[in-house]
């Protein structure tokens, strides 16, 4: 991760709170995904950060949206990040807690089953707490 200015650090991590999403995929994969119709802002982010892969989403569009696009961290590069921008987050602190907590490592079929209880509790809450149209408290 290169060096940011406090400025670029609460930045992205506004950017993230207002425009991101932090989950496990299917493959039991922590990512980081920055969302914007604005590429150019996430060329800089990437930029920033020094990581990360940008493509276009693939989502049924009508005519009068813009494409978006979407700037992905997988993997232990994400809980690097979150640890850096933890500071700064207000939205999505709880889900950062949860991925900062998320044992990772080996394929959930080849864990012990403790550890993929705590992986199936971790994705639950992060389902609700990431579901749309939900709002929470800030604590």
């Amino acid at each position: 991760m290169n060096e940011l200015t406090d400025i670029e650090k609460g930045y992205i991590a506004g950017f993230l709170d207002g425009e991101g999403e932090i989950s496990v995929n299917s493959s039991y994969t922590c990512f980081v995904r920055f969302n914007n119709t604005n590429m150019e802002v996430l060329k800089w982010i990437q930029e920033k950060l020094g990581t990360g892969r940008i493509g276009e989403t693939h989502r049924i569009r009508k005519p009068n949206h813009k494409q978006c696009y979407s700037l992905w961290i997988h993997g232990e590069e994400t809980k690097i990040l979150l640890q850096y921008f933890f500071p700064y987050l207000i939205i999505k602190k709880k889900q950062a807690e949860l991925i900062l907590s998320y044992p990772t490592g080996f394929h959930n079929k080849q864990v012990i089953s403790s550890v993929r209880q705590k992986r199936e509790g971790i994705i639950r809450e992060l389902r609700t707490l990431n579901k749309r149209g939900v709002s929470y408290p800030l604590s």
